[in-house]
């Protein structure tokens, strides 16, 4: 038989607010780091790199696993094929803090383009760029 305490729930409700800070903090600090990392790396690409070594440089894998919250990096990829037949695939990097902890938006991504799984360009200048021979359409807040 459980008793009831008078007031736990006040209690419970009390300590909740004291620890979000805490967590917040704690996500924000691994979260920044890991795009800070992600933006110190896009400098150090170079055009014709493999797809290997551009993962490599920009890391791949979970970042964050943080209750509700959930980030990997890629944040997100797409793969198709040209007429010619040249392979196109795009990651989309976390390179700035999302204002929506738990889903970075577009503009918050660095889209890093390979051909060929060769590095032919990245962001959305290189992007917009090709979004012709890609036969993409750019999203609104990216033009």
């Amino acid at each position: 038989m459980h008793r009831r305490v008078k007031g736990s729930g006040l209690l419970f409700a009390a300590l909740a607010l004291v620890m979000l800070p805490a967590c917040t903090r704690h996500y924000l600090r691994i979260y920044r780091t890991e795009i800070s990392a992600n933006q110190q790396a896009l400098p150090k690409l170079q055009l014709g790199m493999s797809a290997e070594s551009v993962r490599a440089a920009m890391g791949e894998g979970e970042i964050i696993n943080y209750g509700r919250l959930y980030l990997v990096d890629p944040w997100r990829a797409e793969a198709f094929s040209l007429a010619d037949g040249v392979e196109v695939r795009i990651l989309f990097y976390v390179t700035q803090p999302p204002r929506k902890y738990y889903r970075p938006e577009d503009h918050e991504l660095t889209p890093i383009v390979f051909e060929d799984d060769k590095l032919v360009g990245w962001g959305w200048s290189y992007l917009r760029q090709k979004s012709d021979r890609y036969r993409l359409s750019i999203p609104r807040e990216q033009r």
